[in-house]
């Protein structure tokens, strides 16, 4: 008598493969990735690099980690996968009508079906 058996992999459909952070955007992608900012600066961005195989939701979470406090959250859909699998988006915060508070951030992008990443950084 012979038995086979098979398990089934866990796949990612999507992934994010990198998120930086910077304050010029050019297209989708960081002119300069950093991880400190100042408190007069206008908008922080995250670029976002990704592998998408088919439509899906992307959600930008963003928080003032040293209150406890999400400041933010947006999604968008991804659908036009017309130029292939290789992805790049981009998200925004504008700084608040008093300055940024000093302290430290966090911008966590998640993707349904895929992977989430967060990264921290420092508002000076």
């Amino acid at each position: 008598m012979i038995s086979l058996s098979a398990c089934k992999e866990d796949v990612l459909l999507h992934e994010i493969t990198a998120v930086e952070l910077c304050e010029k955007i050019s297209g989708n992608e960081c002119d300069n990735n950093q991880d400190v900012f100042s408190v007069d600066t206008p908008i922080i961005y995250a670029a976002v690099s990704a592998t998408v195989t088919q439509s899906t939701r992307i959600t930008f979470i963003w928080r003032f980690i040293d209150a406890d406090f999400e400041i933010d959250r947006a999604s968008i859909e991804v659908a036009d996968l017309s130029d292939g699998p290789g992805f790049q988006f981009a998200g925004s915060l504008s700084r608040p009508d008093n300055g940024w508070p000093a302290g430290t951030y966090e911008v966590r992008v998640e993707m349904q079906g895929g992977n989430s990443v967060a990264k921290s950084f420092e508002v000076r």
